[in-house]
């Protein structure tokens, strides 16, 4: 692996397990506008994505996307009991100590993202925390990694990603990507848990 000076996190199903919980709530949601799909097709087809704009495309319509969502964090703060870190305890310590810089980059909402970040308190790990507020174009777009980069330069940033949108995204941006729970057809170096990054950096 290439000289990595900065490591670009996505959030959901890579540091904290809440990815099926935000499929199925936003299944959920959708199932109210007449739209059946199930968890695990959102998984597959709208991991890393931005919601927002998702439920738009699906719906036709950004106001009904936004009504929809307007109560997607109450519902996943009533769950919050289910998130939980995958990460180990000192984790990102000793990647702080062998001088790495960090950063997120997620299609959540900063205040979902906020609230997640908050109830573990790990913020402060992380030089930079884009969410989709943040961005124009979400993943499979480059411009989260370019943000969540902060001016370091791309070949020298590794994004761990547990969706594809999201290693097409740091392939856009010129950026080495690892993925959890490899699938076929990835460019990224394939790795089994966060644990496992420490043995290969």
């Amino acid at each position: 692996m290439r000289h990595i000076e900065k490591i670009l996190f996505d959030l959901d199903g890579t540091l904290f397990n809440t990815q099926g919980i935000h499929a199925e709530i936003e299944s959920s949601l959708l199932a109210q506008s007449g739209i059946i799909l199930s968890p695990e097709e959102i998984t597959r087809r709208y991991a890393g994505t931005h919601t927002r704009k998702y439920f738009a495309a699906l719906l036709g319509s950004t106001e009904m996307a936004e009504n929809l969502l307007s109560n997607k964090r109450d519902l996943l703060m009533q769950r919050k009991s289910e998130i939980m870190p995958l990460y180990t305890e000192n984790f990102f310590e000793q990647l702080r100590g062998r001088g790495y810089k960090m950063a997120i980059g997620t299609g959540a909402s900063h205040r979902t993202a906020d609230f997640i970040l908050d109830q573990f308190g790990i913020a402060h790990f992380f030089d930079q925390i884009v969410c989709s507020d943040d961005v124009s174009e979400g993943k499979p777009h480059p411009e989260t990694w370019e943000r969540a980069a902060n001016g370091v330069a791309p070949q020298t940033c590794l994004v761990i990603e547990d969706g594809l949108a999201g290693v097409e995204a740091a392939l856009a941006a010129g950026m080495s990507s690892a993925l959890l729970l490899p699938r076929e057809h990835s460019s990224a170096t394939p790795i089994t848990s966060l644990e496992e990054l420490l043995t290969i950096l």
